[in-house]
């Protein structure tokens, strides 16, 4: 079975499913999970400022996972990656999304994060994000 930590500095939440393992971690994200998904609320952000959550992924299970793809959707937000290629077991890469709203108002987006593993399956992290940006 392939599992996946996500890590920071302090426990928030935790989620397990048939493939991922997944612990947000930090002193304000709530990371919360929402059937096959998780979100993060970026709060209020002022117009032409930003907000960034990081996470650290971690390959618990015992084969190495190919990286396939990040996906971050939403014209309010950014995300990068340190996944290069993929993960032996044990190893680690980090991701960021940030919250960058140039207009007034409540925005939404979607960041997904997709390995392939040995027998051709994909393991995804998913993170729903959301905000307000104010003047």
């Amino acid at each position: 079975m392939k599992l996946f930590a996500i890590l920071a500095t302090a426990l928030m939440a935790s989620f397990a499913s048939a493939n991922l393992q997944i612990e947000k971690m930090g002193a304000t994200e709530n990371l919360q999970p929402q059937n096959s998904y998780y979100s993060h609320y970026f709060g209020m952000v002022m117009v032409n400022s930003y907000n960034t959550v990081r996470y650290t992924v971690t390959n618990t299970g015992t084969t190495p996972l190919q990286f396939q793809s990040a996906n971050i959707w939403g014209i309010d937000y950014r995300a990068n990656h340190s996944c290069g290629s993929g993960l032996q077991p044990n190893q680690q890469c980090s991701f960021e999304i940030v919250y960058w709203p140039f207009n007034e108002g409540y925005s939404s987006g979607d960041f997904s994060l997709t390995f392939r593993t040995a027998d051709g399956m994909t393991d995804t992290i998913s993170v729903r994000v959301w905000g307000d940006a104010r003047r």
